[in-house]
C-alpha cells in the first residue's frame, strides 16, 4: 500500500462506514475502530480542507453519524467544485 499524499494544509482523517450504503459511523484521526456488531464495515481515508476561510472547505459539521453516507459526502465535494 501506498501512503497518501497531503497536500500542506490539508488534514487527514479515517471514516468508518458501515453496509453497502456505506453508512458513517465513526471518524477518527487513527485507522482504528471498535464496533458492537456484526456487519459489513469499510474504512476510508478523507483528505480534505478544514480551514473554514478556504475556497475547498470542506464542513464535515453536516455528517450525521448513522445516517450521512460516504455518498452524501462525495456528492457535496463534487456540486461545489471541492478538492477532497
Amino acid at each position: 500500500d501506498v501512503a497518501p499524499t497531503i497536500p500542506s494544509e490539508y488534514s487527514r482523517i479515517y471514516v468508518l462506514t458501515s453496509g453497502d450504503n456505506l453508512v458513517i459511523e465513526q471518524v477518527n484521526y487513527l485507522p482504528n475502530f471498535t464496533v458492537i456488531k456484526v456487519g459489513k464495515y469499510t474504512i476510508h481515508t478523507l483528505i480534505y480542507d478544514a480551514r473554514e476561510s478556504s475556497i475547498n472547505f470542506l464542513d464535515l459539521g453536516i455528517v450525521k453519524f448513522g445516517e450521512t453516507t460516504g455518498v452524501d459526502v462525495l456528492g457535496i465535494v463534487t456540486e461545489n467544485g471541492l478538492c477532497a
